[in-house]
């Protein structure tokens, strides 16, 4: 990947992100996958400071990666990692989060940018709560100044053929086909 990005995970505190994405994400570093410029922000109801999850970050990927962890590595990924505590339901949590990505985007220099960022928000959350933060995503004035989007969505996606429509339709209220990834939730934690 070569254009700058902001991953979002949402469930940052959560199994998953823990034991799958950070080590991923660390893997991809080791493996020149990342950009030069990112940031990767936690988001989930957990208080905690940056530094508190920045630790946790470190010690998820140390226990779970899958290859030797270089340290001096791990540590220039661990400061792109930042926290933002917030409510997968509330309105006013979105508002503050949007200023929270323009204030990270503030601290790069003008010119150091190579292309548009790519907004990534990973669903590391139970599809209970999918609906709330898709609405928010979709009605916040982030999304709608910005169409470098995706959506990164585990599934399951719905209970049945019926309620993983309606879903759908849901989603594409606020966002096209091409800013919807859905992922297996079995099947694609080798590849994250």
């Amino acid at each position: 990947m070569t254009s700058p990005f902001i991953l979002t995970i949402f469930g940052a505190s959560g199994d998953l992100a823990k034991i799958k994405i950070f080590p991923a994400l660390y893997s991809m570093m080791a493996e020149k996958k990342l950009p030069k410029e990112f940031f990767i922000i936690g988001f989930a109801r957990t208080e905690k400071t940056r530094e508190a999850f920045q630790q946790e970050f470190k010690k998820n990927v140390i226990a779970h990666s899958p290859r030797a962890v270089n340290k001096s590595l791990l540590k220039r990924l661990v400061d792109r990692v930042h926290y933002f505590t917030g409510e997968y339901d509330n309105a006013p949590d979105y508002e503050k989060f949007t200023r929270f990505i323009d204030e990270k985007l503030s601290t790069l220099p003008r010119h150091s940018a190579r292309g548009p960022f790519q907004y990534i928000f990973y669903f590391s959350v139970p599809p209970t709560v999918f609906r709330p933060i898709i609405q928010h995503l979709g009605e916040s004035r982030f999304h709608q100044k910005n169409k470098n989007l995706r959506l990164v969505i585990e599934k399951p996606f719905g209970e049945d053929a019926a309620s993983a429509l309606e879903l759908f339709h849901f989603v594409a209220r606020y966002f096209t086909d091409e800013q919807i990834f859905l992922l297996d939730h079995y099947l694609g934690k080798p590849a994250v």
